[in-house]
Formats: C-alpha cells, sequence, structure tokens
C-alpha cells in the first residue's frame, strides 16, 4: 500500500440545504433558490493518513457549516464521524480552504447552512470485509438468535476492540450493535444513533445508491424502516420525514407508512405542542432538526449551556436560558437546533407553533 494510486479520498455532498429533503419549501421560493455548491476542495492523495493507509482504515466525517456570500466556509462543526481522528483533521483542514459558490434568493447571494461528508476509502479494501470480521459477526448473530447473551456480549466486545474498519466493517458493526442493544435493552436513542451511522454511507448519495453501498439491500430497508419508526417514537418528526422520503427515493416500498407521514405533516402546522425528551452525548452535544418553529428546552439540572440554531439561511447562537421561547421566523427556512452542556445531560425540548 505504498503507492499513491493505492489510497484516494471520495467526497460527497450529502444535504445542501436542510430543507429541500423534506419538500417543505413553498413551489416560488424553490423555483427562485439555489443551494450552496462547491467549487474548489484542495484535496491531494498526500492527504490520506500514511498510519491509517497502511492499516487500510477507512472513515468518514460529516460537517456541518455556514456558506457566506462570499463563498467562504465559517463555523464548521462535526456531526458524526467514524474512524480515526485523524480523519477528521485532514477533513477539516480540507473543508476551510475549500471555495463555494453561494446559496442564491431570487438571483441575491445569501448566507445559508450547508452539510459535507467526506469519505477516506482505501481503493483495494473497498467493499471487502476482512476474515475475521466476518467470521466474528456471523458468531455474534447466531449468539443473538440463541439468545446467549454472554457469549454476544464477549463477541461484540472483541469486534468493538478491533484497531481498523473499512467502510463496509464499519456498517456491519454498527448494525451488530443495533441487533445487540435492541435484544438487551438499549434505549430508543441509542438505537436510533446505531441506526444512523450505519447508514451514513446510503443516505449520503442516494442519486448514486449501487455506487455507495456497504450494507446488502434486505439490511439496508430493515436499518430504514426501523429508524423510521424509532423517530416516530421519540417524535424526531422531521428526521422520520426525511427517513421515509429516502426510502421511497430509493425503491422501498413505504406504503405502510404512509398515513403516518401525513399525521406528521399536519402536526407541522396545527396549533398542538409536544416534548421531546433528550439527553447530551459523551461529548455534551444533542441535535435535532426542527418540526415546527416554536421551541422551548427545560433543563432538569444546570448543565446546559448553549443553544445554536443551524437554519436554511441563519446561523444564530444563544446562551441558555432555562424555559425561554424562541420564534424562529419563516425567513431563516428549515432549522436544526444543537444544545451543548456537559456530557449526558437530560432536557426537554418543546415544539409548538408560534402565535
Amino acid at each position: 500500500m505504498r503507492g499513491v494510486n493505492m489510497r484516494r479520498l471520495i467526497l460527497f455532498l450529502i444535504v445542501s440545504t436542510y430543507a429541500s429533503s423534506i419538500n417543505l419549501v413553498i413551489a416560488q421560493e424553490a423555483q427562485s433558490w439555489s443551494s450552496p455548491s462547491l467549487l474548489e476542495m484542495p484535496i491531494y492523495d498526500h492527504h490520506y493518513p500514511r498510519g491509517a493507509a497502511r492499516r487500510g482504515a477507512e472513515g468518514w466525517v460529516i460537517f456541518r457549516f455556514m456558506v457566506g456570500v462570499d463563498g467562504r466556509v465559517s463555523d464548521p462543526a462535526i456531526l458524526h464521524a467514524s474512524g480515526r481522528e485523524v480523519f477528521q483533521q485532514e477533513a477539516l483542514r480540507a473543508l476551510q480552504r475549500s471555495t463555494w459558490e453561494p446559496a442564491r434568493l431570487a438571483g441575491e447571494a445569501i448566507e445559508a447552512s450547508a452539510s459535507f461528508q467526506f469519505r477516506f476509502s482505501m481503493e483495494e479494501t473497498q467493499r471487502a470485509v476482512h476474515f475475521s470480521f466476518q467470521r466474528r459477526y456471523d458468531n455474534l448473530m447466531e449468539y443473538l438468535e440463541a439468545n446467549d447473551q454472554e457469549a454476544a456480549t464477549d463477541m461484540l466486545n472483541e469486534l468493538n476492540a478491533r484497531d481498523s474498519f473499512n467502510h463496509m466493517e464499519d456498517a456491519l458493526l454498527n448494525m451488530a450493535r443495533y441487533s445487540y442493544h435492541q435484544q438487551y435493552g438499549g434505549s430508543d436513542i441509542e438505537l436510533m444513533g446505531y441506526l444512523d451511522r450505519a447508514l451514513a454511507y446510503e443516505s449520503s448519495d442516494i442519486e448514486n445508491a449501487r455506487e455507495s453501498v456497504y450494507l446488502p439491500d434486505k439490511l439496508i430497508e430493515l436499518a430504514r424502516n426501523n429508524l423510521f419508526m424509532l423517530q416516530v417514537n421519540t417524535r424526531h418528526y422531521a428526521e422520520a420525514l426525511n427517513t421515509y422520503y429516502l426510502s421511497r427515493q430509493s425503491g422501498i416500498n413505504v406504503e405502510a407508512f404512509t398515513p403516518v407521514v401525513e399525521q406528521i405533516r399536519r402536526v407541522r402546522g396545527d396549533e398542538s405542542s409536544y416534548a421531546v425528551a433528550a439527553t447530551t452525548d459523551s461529548n455534551g452535544l444533542w441535535s435535532m432538526l426542527l418540526h415546527k418553529a416554536g421551541l422551548t428546552i427545560h433543563s432538569l439540572g444546570n448543565s446546559v449551556s448553549e443553544i445554536k440554531l443551524w437554519c436554511r439561511r441563519r446561523h444564530q447562537v444563544f446562551e441558555f436560558q432555562d424555559g425561554a421561547e424562541y420564534a424562529i421566523p419563516e425567513s431563516w427556512g428549515q432549522c436544526t437546533v444543537q444544545v451543548s452542556g456537559a456530557p449526558n445531560v437530560q432536557f426537554q425540548v418543546e415544539q409548538f407553533k408560534p402565535e
């Protein structure tokens, strides 16, 4: 693996603006709106970390950031990542040096949010699962089927302890984690996280899905269907709509979910309010795509410090105030809320329609 031609960095733009993928843009605006688009990304083969290349390690990094009217990136934040930390460092350097065509509304350049996925891929390992990984994965599935929790726990620990993973192994590992924790008492949030990570590849490049599949078709359908149900159960309604549309676009039969989707659409515009239970992760972060324009956060302690709104056309940071109400102007577009604080802090998010 010494030759430069044996490694490459694949880049994919996953969701350039949050509203576009869930059909929340009115027709007139959709006709006059253009998303940020990449002009130049200074990536070269030598940016693939040498240590990772020697081990055949692959990884991916998903960023959220703002693109200014000058086409420059600001406020980059890592949404999800797999593999070694050095991948995150290299991807961030490249993103900060990139240039973009800004978003435009009625022909005028405006600031807008975007997301971007970097994939660090080794050509000779792509789509290949190492024998040792496959053997452990198959054994784990057998132990789960036999309900042998002790043996399943030991085997999952062995998989987790591996030094390096390629894309296919990472996707399968997260499906294995999902299967184990579903059977032995994982929370809905944990299960959603595993499925999100397992589907990170397929969800990022839906138009070229056959070129970027790292899970068997049956597992993709299982993962998407179960993710949709978990998102509905936890009231992550906007994200459930995303999952529904991706499933439908990729050819999965979603007819059974259509009545639920119609209810979710009605909820967005009605007068109802609803609460979402939330917990920050081990890094002290939590985020959710908002379904309604009104937002209140109630902390169960004093460990929440900051709220960020990543909107289609605005990025806003607030110092946390328990119980404060936020009414997001329609002109900001679809928004994701990100909460920062201490790790594993529980709080409640209420969504409502502002007056």
